[in-house]
């Protein structure tokens, strides 16, 4: 993870005990995303690109300590032929100058490895000095509880 010239770059990769077809189908169900994960509260699927790739909007929260951030983007999300999934974010309807995140699955043993490449560049004010430090903390977080989130949901019973 590093910080340098208000850039963020994030590289996570977590084991989740659940098959990779699940991981991606609860990846893939854009309105439950706020149950995969507190700091997302809301979830407005907009019109498709033209290419016909999904976009959202999300508001979000981000609370480290005593210091909360209420933000929001807009994002296009595409599955590669790779069968990676990326996110891009619009940054005139957002709150990041620049966003783009990258999540790879690949089977492991009956659970998934997921890898998630992140590069974001906020549009908003954070404490200086401490502020990327606790930025960089949330966002490993972020990996994990969404993580812990798809292993909740997926022991859920299903339809």
């Amino acid at each position: 993870m590093s910080h340098r010239d208000g850039r963020f770059t994030v590289y996570a990769e977590v084991l989740v005990r659940v098959p990779e077809s699940r991981v991606r189908r609860l990846l893939g169900e854009y309105r439950q995303l706020p149950r995969l994960n507190d700091g997302i509260h809301r979830v407005t699927l907009l019109s498709p690109d033209a290419r016909g790739n999904v976009r959202m909007a999300v508001d979000s929260e981000l609370c480290v300590l005593l210091f909360c951030l209420d933000y929001h983007w807009v994002q296009r999300v595409e599955t590669l032929p790779s069968g990676d999934i990326l996110t891009t974010m619009e940054p005139d309807l957002s709150d990041f100058r620049e966003g783009v995140v990258r999540y790879r699955l690949r089977p492991e043993a009956g659970a998934t490895r997921l890898g998630t490449r992140a590069s974001l560049v906020p549009d908003f004010w954070f404490p200086p000095g401490i502020g990327p430090w606790l930025i960089k903390r949330k966002l490993r977080e972020e990996v994990l509880e969404t993580a812990l989130g798809i292993e909740r949901l997926a022991a859920e019973p299903g339809p």
